[in-house]
């Protein structure tokens, strides 16, 4: 059977056994709005009648008995899931497994299909069933929820992009402050447990993400027309935002981060190296070796040589060094006679408090 007819078929057949349809009724709905065929009516319902055969022996239609006082005509109806397994490639059926963990807080802009519906019907290789099986691809981190963002919000944003309409939104920043803005939405992108919207605030202005879970607010301005940006590439904006990793506006310009790393933690950088990373070599200083990247000044850049604190020294950039010796002092205070606290105003922390007083 030629693809273009099964596909047809598909399209005009019922999934409803109620509603079966014989092969006069469908003769009727796929020549319609056609030109003359050239060939009798008989022909026509032959040529259906094989198709339906065909589509029968292959487990996509089911063949119910005619009503009683009507032709005897066999009635048709789609077996749902079959389809799923006919028409699903067995790789992208693996794709879809390996990343329903993964894209579970988009599923509320999915619509009705239902792809792990179809990802568990599609006919897979002996090969194929074990990778399913035992193969898994796990989100990065701490084991930390998903960040909760509203199903509504998720759903007029895609909204916004299909109608090429503009968003109101209030928006909580991390320091608590709400602000109002309109937007044109650009699109919508996960990563590490969070959904961000990109977007831009102005007629020619620069893309923005913002984190959904953050939004007090989203409603669709049906009647403000979006900067839709027909040359936007998604993929080519998170990476010039390196993964949506937060580049720090105060910290534009790239850094030369020179590090002084022990033996006993020098795979951290051997198996995942930095970006821009030169080859390692020993340093002076005995069962240490020295490590040089070229790396955007990131939000998470601090924390980042935070984690690796006891094996790990910033020799520079000096104000990399200093944030990162600056941390560590104030985290060693709470577990000595001062609780650091938080001046949020100006986004620092100072060891003022006394122990017990949060």
């Amino acid at each position: 059977m030629k693809l273009e007819i099964l596909i047809k078929m598909v399209g005009l057949l019922p999934r409803d056994p109620a509603a079966a349809v014989n092969v006069r009724d469908l003769r009727d709905r796929f020549y319609a709005g056609d030109a003359a065929t050239g060939i009798k009516l008989s022909s026509e319902l032959t040529n259906l009648r094989r198709a339906l055969n065909e589509m029968e022996r292959l487990g996509l239609v089911k063949a119910l008995p005619a009503l009683a006082g009507m032709e005897r005509l066999p009635r048709y109806h789609l077996v749902e899931h079959k389809l799923y397994s006919y028409f699903m490639h067995s790789q992208v059926a693996l794709g879809v497994h390996w990343s329903q963990r993964l894209l579970a807080p988009l599923g509320p802009v999915a619509g009705e299909a239902d792809l792990a519906t179809m990802a568990a019907q599609a006919r897979l290789s002996r090969r194929e069933q074990t990778l399913r099986d035992h193969v898994r691809v796990v989100p990065d981190g701490i084991g930390r929820a998903f960040a909760s963002v509203s199903d509504e919000h998720l759903r007029t944003a895609v909204e916004a992009l299909e109608a090429g309409r503009m968003i109101h939104v209030e928006y909580t920043k991390s320091d608590g402050s709400t602000v109002e803005a309109e937007l044109s939405v650009l699109g919508l992108a996960q990563k590490d447990g969070s959904i961000y919207l990109i977007a831009t605030r102005s007629m020619g202005g620069d893309p923005v993400h913002y984190a959904m879970h953050r939004l007090r607010s989203l409603s669709l301005l049906h009647r403000r027309p979006a900067d839709l940006r027909s040359g936007f590439n998604i993929d080519a904006y998170i990476e010039s935002q390196h993964q949506l990793a937060h580049v720090r506006h105060d910290r534009p310009i790239p850094v030369r981060l020179e590090l002084l790393v022990q033996d006993c933690a020098l795979f951290h950088f051997r198996e995942r190296p930095l970006p821009g990373q030169e080859p390692i070599v020993p340093a002076a200083r005995e069962g240490w070796h020295r490590v040089t990247a070229t790396v955007r000044h990131t939000v998470m850049l601090v924390p980042f040589l935070w984690s690796h604190a006891p094996y790990v020294e910033v020799v520079g950039p000096a104000s990399v060094r200093a944030e990162v010796a600056d941390g560590i002092r104030k985290a060693a205070a709470l577990y000595g006679s001062t609780v650091p606290t938080c001046e949020a105003q100006e986004g620092k922390v100072t060891a003022t408090a006394e122990r017990g007083e949060r």
